[in-house]
């Protein structure tokens, strides 16, 4: 006979709290003392586990370009543990589908932007090529950016109403 799961809803909401400040959904185990093996059926198990993997993979995604983002904009003193391209790093390594590099098809090597490059007026630049009123346009827009990730996150979090807390 199976034991009982020790599942509880109230690991949803902790789980997007945990990875909403940046922490990895496999750390999450020592919170609660589970194994990962535990997560991962869970998952599997619980639809509503399965979905709150899925905001907490997108608010830990949400935590670090927020901190890159402001990092570029210069809102936050770079230092040696939150530099622009540990970030970058970060964002490439935890979030490959959606910042993995892309592969050179001649060289079968990894294309490499410069650390802090991000999209702008269809082209790629960085914050240093940036003068007067188009760095200041800049700014403007990824501060929109940020805003529209924030919204999203926030819509993520709102309360699932076939679900009572």
């Amino acid at each position: 006979m199976a034991r009982p799961s020790k599942f509880d809803l109230k690991y949803c909401d902790q789980l997007i709290k945990h990875c909403s400040q940046g922490y990895r959904f496999e750390s999450f185990v020592h919170k609660i003392g589970v194994s990962e093996r535990t997560l991962r059926n869970w998952k599997d198990n619980y639809s509503v586990f399965a979905e709150a993997h899925d905001q907490a993979k997108s608010a830990g995604l949400h935590f670090f370009e927020k901190l890159l983002v402001q990092s570029l904009t210069g809102r936050r003193k770079a230092n040696s543990k939150q530099s622009a391209s540990l970030l970058i790093f970060t964002l490439k390594t935890r979030f490959s589908v959606i910042y993995g590099q892309p592969m050179s098809s001649q060289q079968n090597t990894p294309v490499a932007d410069p650390p802090g490059t991000f999209e702008f007026k269809g082209r790629k630049v960085t914050v240093a090529e940036l003068h007067g009123e188009e760095l200041a346009e800049a700014e403007r827009y990824l501060d929109q950016k940020i805003k529209d990730v924030e919204a999203r996150i926030k819509r993520i979090r709102s309360p699932n109403p076939f679900f009572e807390n």
